[in-house]
């Protein structure tokens, strides 16, 4: 966590030969099932994201809906990155 903002970072996949153009990062919400994906701060066709591997989501997006987590909650994100291949295994 940084301040406001919780951090999500990972590693890059193998990616068969072809350049990553993009990531989509998914976030589970407080039914500890359902996973949305945060297009504000991890939009994963962002430039900056696909190349530091890394982004962003305000707690206050957190705990508001979708996600509707309480305050420490633990925070699980899911990341699968996309080529011209298609898309890899979900991170685990």
């Amino acid at each position: 966590m940084i301040g406001d903002y919780v951090v999500v970072s990972w590693r890059a996949p193998y990616n068969g030969g072809s350049t990553i153009f993009a990531y989509q990062v998914t976030i589970r919400q407080f039914d500890g099932l359902t996973f949305t994906e945060d297009l504000v701060g991890c939009d994963g066709t962002d430039a900056t994201i696909v190349l530091q591997r890394q982004c962003s989501v305000s707690i206050a997006d957190l705990t508001a809906e979708p996600y509707g987590l309480a305050w420490g909650s633990d925070i699980y994100a899911k990341v699968s990155a996309i080529n011209v291949l298609g898309s890899s295994q979900v991170s685990l």
